[in-house]
């Protein structure tokens, strides 16, 4: 993903730079072990860092009118924890994730979330072609463990089911768009 940066009167500057240049460091040494405690321990302080830090600095700070996340800082964590964390978050059942994941990060659910879907094997070919592209001054991308036409599948019918209760547990709108025969900027489009 590219380096986190907001757009002031026509302005772009990067946010955050320092921090998650350090947190990028540490992702990849644990994405190289291809070890899931380490990897964990890595999406762990990311969620800490984006929702107890940058997220309310960043709202404090410009004070804007919406919100707009490129991850659900309560559903991917009930999604992966099933990967990344059998024995821990990943053992509670998807109601008491999100609870225990809006009792650490301390946000609220979501008004609204839109859902990006590929078949597994579309995800890894733009995968494959996004580690292809390292393109200087953008945030170098690693091939994580759970990227397997296998583990994709696993993690589409995860998202699913938690979704699914979050409804249960908070009237949140899902849009779900099919990214199959779109790429995800023309995706980001339809939904904007």
């Amino acid at each position: 993903t590219p380096p986190i940066y907001s757009i002031k009167n026509g302005t772009q500057s990067l946010e955050f730079a320092a921090i998650f240049q350090a947190y990028d460091l540490v992702n990849s040494v644990a994405v190289r072990s291809k070890n899931k405690n380490a990897i964990f321990l890595a999406h762990a302080s990311y969620v800490l860092l984006q929702t107890r830090v940058v997220e309310p600095r960043m709202i404090e700070r410009y004070q804007p009118d919406v919100v707009i996340g490129a991850r659900d800082m309560l559903v991917d964590p009930a999604v992966y924890s099933n990967f990344y964390a059998r024995g821990t978050l990943g053992s509670q059942s998807i109601g008491n994730r999100l609870r225990t994941m809006q009792k650490i990060t301390g946000i609220p659910f979501r008004q609204s979330i839109t859902l990006l879907t590929a078949k597994p094997a579309l995800a890894l070919h733009r995968i494959k072609k996004q580690i292809a592209q390292n393109q200087e001054g953008t945030r170098k991308r690693w091939r994580y463990v759970h990227e397997t036409d296998e583990n994709l599948t696993f993690l589409s019918h995860s998202y699913h089911l938690v979704l699914e209760v979050l409804r249960e547990l908070h009237p949140t709108p899902v849009l779900e768009i099919d990214t199959n025969f779109r790429t995800q900027n023309e995706s980001a489009l339809v939904v904007v």
